[in-house]
């Protein structure tokens, strides 16, 4: 139905599942493996085999290394724990060991960089709110977010992946209806 809707609406090239499903059988396994891990919520290293003294002993070992960080590769992190320490639980802590192929030093860095990245997009008097769309967007925002230019389609492509649509007219106008 994807490419029928594409077709219809011109906005992109028609690929078959056919077409699709051959290049997957011509992947080399490791781009396979890279194109699986591409899934929305996914990683390659899911944490399934490990055991739960494993995980456990993997969270207390990136824990170490946000304290072996300098304060200022972490001062937003410390600034986060100190005003809600509720979010630096332990599946908190495993979603960036996930995201790091459980490296603990990769998962450190990125949790500091995270509320790093928060503080800078947000400004530090959102950044440490909960986040949703009301505190994370000013009114004007929120209102381009309802005009619908970015939307996610209710199906996913053949690999499992979220398809995100841009209608760059909604927010332009006349420049994109020819």
């Amino acid at each position: 139905w994807l490419n029928n809707w594409w077709a219809r609406n011109r906005l992109a090239p028609i690929i078959t599942e056919e077409d699709e499903q051959q290049e997957r059988q011509q992947l080399p396994p490791h781009d396979l493996n890279r194109a699986r891990a591409d899934i929305v919520g996914s990683s390659s290293a899911s944490g399934d085999e490990l055991s739960v003294g494993e995980m456990r002993r993997l969270i207390a070992d990136a824990r170490s290394e946000v304290v072996k960080l300098t304060l200022v590769e972490k001062v937003e992190l410390v600034e986060a724990i100190s005003k809600s320490s509720g979010f630096y639980d332990d599946v908190w802590v495993l979603r960036f060991l996930q995201a790091d192929n459980f490296d603990v030093v990769a998962a450190a860095k990125r949790m500091a960089s995270y509320w790093r990245k928060r503080v800078k997009y947000l400004g530090r008097e959102k950044a440490f709110l909960p986040l949703t769309i009301k505190n994370a967007f000013s009114e004007e925002e929120i209102y381009v977010l309802k005009m619908g230019y970015a939307r996610i389609l209710p199906n996913t492509d053949l690999f499992g992946r979220t398809v995100i649509i841009t209608e760059p007219g909604r927010v332009m106008g006349k420049i994109y209806d020819n």
